[in-house]
């Protein structure tokens, strides 16, 4: 298993990602990228653009930490 850490406002999602190292469309993803997040019940949909015809991974949602833990992993 390998692990996707993304902070979003003051939450801190812990993500599962199938290939090592994560891709989003068979584009690694890299420190620093501005990723686009939204979440459905255990699931989150990360893509690399804000517009509706980029393709979405669908990661399974590990953990979820928001408030004073999500701003202490900074």
């Amino acid at each position: 298993m390998h692990l996707l850490r993304l902070q979003s406002g003051n939450k801190m999602f812990q993500l599962e990602c199938s290939r090592k190292p994560c891709e989003i469309d068979q584009k690694q993803i890299e420190l620093g990228d501005t990723l686009t997040l939204r979440t459905e019940k255990k699931w989150a949909y990360v893509s690399f653009g804000q517009g509706s015809g980029t393709k979405e991974q669908k990661l399974r949602i590990l953990s979820e930490t928001e408030g004073e833990a999500a701003s202490a992993t900074r």
